[in-house]
Formats: C-alpha cells, structure tokens, sequence
C-alpha cells in the first residue's frame, strides 16, 4: 500500500508538472496571438493610410492629366484640318499634274511600240 500511495504521489507530481508546462505554453500562446493582433491592427491602420494616400495623389494628378487630355483633343482636332487639306491639296495636284504625266506618256508611247514591234517582226 505504501508502494501506491508512493506511485500516487508521483504521478500526481508529474501531473502537477505537466499542468504547469500546459499552463506555460498557453501563456505563450496568448502574449503570440495579442501581438499578432496587435501586428494585424497596425497593418491595417497601415494599409488604410495608404490607401487615402494613394487617393489623394490620384486626385491631385486627375486636373493634370485632364489638361494633358484636353490639349491633346486640341491637337487632334487640329490634326484633322491640317489632313484635310494635305488631302485637297494631293487631290488637286492629282487634277494639274496627271492629265500632264499621261499626256506625255501618250506621246512616247508609240514610238516605245514601234520598237518593240521592230524588235519582234524577223528580219
């Protein structure tokens, strides 16, 4: 009986130790789980301050770039005469100068058939 009573005293030392190293770890476990919380909270606050940042710089970029915008419509607009006119202009040079290019193809061209059909006709 003394021998139980022994094995009892040990066993309730042991669980006593166990409870304590349990105890332990789940202290541990609670300081881990408040500072990743605490982490987790500064990022946030961290990634909604950049989020008004980049907001804000967005804004303060978006009268610029609808200026830029805007000058560039202009050009464009621009842009559409200034084709417009090469146009006319290509036009009417085509009206002035083609009648003359063929004109003068006209009169060469018999002259380069003539040869040719002295080149062909046998001898």
């Amino acid at each position: 009986m003394d021998n139980n009573v022994r094995s009892l005293k040990n066993l309730v030392y042991i669980l006593i130790a166990v409870v304590l190293v349990l105890g332990a770890l789940n202290v541990m476990q609670l300081r881990e789980i408040g500072e990743l919380t605490e982490k987790l909270e500064t990022l946030s606050k961290d990634l909604f301050q950049m989020n008004k940042e980049a907001q804000s710089a967005v804004g303060n970029v978006m009268p610029e770039l609808d200026a830029r915008l805007t000058r560039m419509e202009t050009t464009m607009d621009g842009m559409d005469t200034k084709i417009q006119q090469a146009e006319d202009h290509f036009v009417q040079r085509l009206n002035t100068e083609l009648p003359r290019m063929l004109e003068s193809y006209l009169k060469t061209l018999p002259k380069k058939v003539e040869k040719q059909m002295d080149s062909q006709l046998p001898n």
